[in-house]
C-alpha cells in the first residue's frame, strides 16, 4: 500500500506554526460553525412545519432582514408570555 505524503508542517510544534503565520501575515482560522445570531449559544429545537408556514417565515425573514431562527424565538416568546400572564 502506498504511503501517504506528509505535510511539510506535520512535525512542527504549534508555537513554530504560529510564528510562521505571524511572519506571513496570515490570521489564525477559527474552527467550528460561526455564531450568526444571539440565540446560537442556547438550546436547539428541531421541528417540522407545513410548507406554507415555512414559506411565510422565509418571506418575513427576507423582508425584515432577521434570521428565521430569531423570528421564531420572538414569536414563541410572545406566544408563551400570553400563558404566563393568565
Amino acid at each position: 500500500m502506498a504511503e501517504k505524503k506528509k505535510s511539510v508542517f506535520a512535525d512542527m510544534r504549534m508555537d513554530e506554526l504560529e510564528s510562521i503565520d505571524s511572519l506571513t501575515g496570515k490570521k489564525k482560522k477559527r474552527l467550528g460553525r460561526p455564531k450568526l445570531n444571539p440565540y446560537a449559544q442556547e438550546q436547539k429545537i428541531t421541528t417540522r412545519v407545513p410548507k406554507e408556514i415555512h414559506r411565510q417565515l422565509r418571506i418575513a425573514s427576507a423582508m425584515t432582514g432577521k434570521p428565521m431562527g430569531e423570528l421564531i424565538v420572538e414569536a414563541l416568546a410572545i406566544h408563551l408570555k400570553r400563558y404566563a400572564d393568565k
